[in-house]
C-alpha cells in the first residue's frame, strides 16, 4: 500500500469518527430524540374549496395521499408540507388540481429530513368522474366510500391501497411498491408493478383483469371477470376462487403458479422454471408447454378432467 493511499485512508477514518462524534453529541443534547434533529421546516395549510368540480388531478413529489368524506359537506384539502415545498390547490375548469410548488435551493437539501409530507383530501360527495394521481414517492389510500368513472394512479416509490370502485377503468402502476385492492368493482382492471406485491381480494369486473409484475408475488382472491391475464418475469402467483367467463392466461419466466377453485372456458399457462398446480371447477381446455423435470402439474380427484 502506497504512502498516499494510507494518508487518504487515515483522513477518511478521522472524518468519519468526527462526524459520528458530532451526531452523537447532538443526540445527547436532544435527549436521544432523533426527531429533534430534523432540519426540515413543516407547516399545516388548509385550503377550502367552494367551486364545483367533477375531476381530481394530483401531481406531487413526495407526500402521502389520503381521501376521506367530509363531515360538514364542504371540500377541504389539508396539507402537512415543507415551508419551501408547498402545494397549490385550485379548481381549473371542472377539475380540482393539486400541484407541488418546489422552491427549495440546493442548500435546502443539506441536513436530516425525517418528516413525511401528507395531503388529506376531504370530499363532500362520494361520486366523481375521474381521478388521476402522478407522484414520485409516497403512499396513496382511497377507501371504499368513493366511486369514479376512471382511475389512473402512477407512483415511483410507494404503496397503493384502493378500496373504491369505477364504472369504467382502474389503472394502477408502481415502480417500487405494493398494490392492494379490496372489494372493488370496475369495467377494466389493470395493475402493474416492477418490484412489489400485488394483492386483490374481492373484485368484480365486467371485462378484463390484467396484472403485470417484473419481480414480485401476486395474490388474487375472489375475482369474477371476462378474461384474466397475468404476465411476469420473476414471481409466484396464487389464484383462489377466480372465475373468468372466457379465458385465464398466465405467463411467467420464473415462479410457481397455483390455482384453487378457479374456472374458465380456456386456461393457458406458460412458465420457464416453476411448479404449476391447479384445482378447477369444471371441464376446460388447459394448454401447457412440454413439462420439464423441474415442473409438475398435479390433479386431485375432486377436480374436473383436464384436457391438454
Amino acid at each position: 500500500m502506497s504512502k498516499t493511499t494510507k494518508v487518504w485512508l487515515i483522513s477518511a477514518t478521522l472524518l468519519m469518527v468526527v462526524g459520528l462524534t458530532m451526531v452523537g453529541s447532538v443526540l445527547l443534547i436532544n435527549g436521544l430524540d432523533i426527531k429533534k434533529m430534523d432540519s426540515s421546516n413543516y407547516e399545516t395549510n388548509i385550503y377550502e374549496i367552494d367551486d364545483e368540480f367533477n375531476n381530481l388531478t394530483l401531481n406531487t413529489d413526495t407526500a402521502d395521499i389520503a381521501f376521506a368524506l367530509s363531515e360538514d359537506g364542504k371540500c377541504r384539502v389539508e396539507c402537512y408540507e415543507r415551508v419551501k415545498q408547498k402545494h397549490s390547490v385550485a379548481v381549473t375548469g371542472n377539475s380540482l388540481v393539486i400541484n407541488v410548488v418546489d422552491e427549495r435551493e440546493i442548500y435546502d437539501y443539506i441536513g436530516i429530513n425525517l418528516g413525511t409530507p401528507k395531503i388529506t383530501i376531504c370530499l363532500p360527495r362520494n361520486e366523481y368522474a375521474s381521478l388521476t394521481i402522478d407522484e414520485d414517492t409516497g403512499d396513496v389510500g382511497i377507501p371504499k366510500d368513493f366511486r369514479f368513472e376512471n382511475v389512473k394512479i402512477t407512483l415511483g416509490t410507494g404503496d397503493v391501497f384502493f378500496g373504491a370502485s369505477a364504472s369504467k377503468s382502474v389503472k394502477i402502476r408502481t415502480s417500487t411498491g405494493h398494490i392492494r385492492l379490496s372489494n372493488v368493482s370496475a369495467d377494466i382492471l389493470e395493475l402493474s408493478t416492477s418490484t412489489g406485491t400485488v394483492t386483490v381480494n374481492n373484485a368484480t369486473c365486467d371485462n378484463d383483469v390484467k396484472i403485470t409484475v417484473s419481480t414480485g408475488k401476486s395474490y388474487v382472491y375472489n375475482v369474477k371477470c371476462r378474461n384474466f391475464e397475468s404476465t411476469g418475469s420473476t414471481g409466484e402467483i396464487t389464484l383462489k376462487n377466480v372465475i373468468a367467463n372466457q379465458k385465464i392466461e398466465i405467463v411467467r419466466s420464473t415462479g410457481d403458479v397455483e390455482f384453487k377453485r378457479c374456472d374458465a372456458d380456456e386456461v393457458y399457462i406458460k412458465t420457464g422454471t416453476g411448479d404449476v398446480e391447479g384445482i378447477f371447477l369444471t371441464e376446460k381446455r388447459l394448454q401447457l408447454p412440454p413439462i420439464r423435470a423441474t415442473s409438475k402439474c398435479r390433479e386431485r380427484q375432486t377436480a374436473a378432467d383436464v384436457k391438454s
